[in-house]
């Protein structure tokens, strides 16, 4: 008979064929990452019309340019606010008014760097 040693090699070659088909089974194909939202794979192409970036569609330069430009100034108001909640700390009203005149002086160099 085969015994305690041969009967355990037997399950361990069983075992690991059992394991090799099914790790092909597991194998993904070309066209399965689209149907499937929780595989990892290639994004799919963007719709047509897409947007690229500059040059590639009418009117999207400026558009960009003022959102940047928006952001820019929402940038210079918050820092002069932070820096004048810094100066109204002061108790001295002379220190606080040279402060926040120099708060002022930031923002307009920030400002007029747009």
């Amino acid at each position: 008979m085969l015994g305690k040693k041969g009967l355990v090699r037997g399950a361990l070659r069983v075992a690991m064929v059992l394991a090799a088909v099914s790790g092909v089974s597991c194998v993904v194909s070309e066209g399965q990452y689209y149907g499937d939202p929780y595989s990892y794979g290639p994004p799919p192409p963007p719709p047509p019309g897409y947007y690229y970036g500059p040059g590639y569609g009418g009117g999207h330069d400026a558009q960009a340019a003022e959102r940047h430009r928006n952001r820019q100034r929402q940038s210079c108001n918050v820092q002069w606010t932070n820096c004048v909640a810094v100066c109204n700390q002061f108790n001295n009203a002379n220190q606080r008014a040279m402060c926040i005149a120099s708060c002022n002086n930031g923002l307009n160099q920030c400002m007029n760097s747009i």
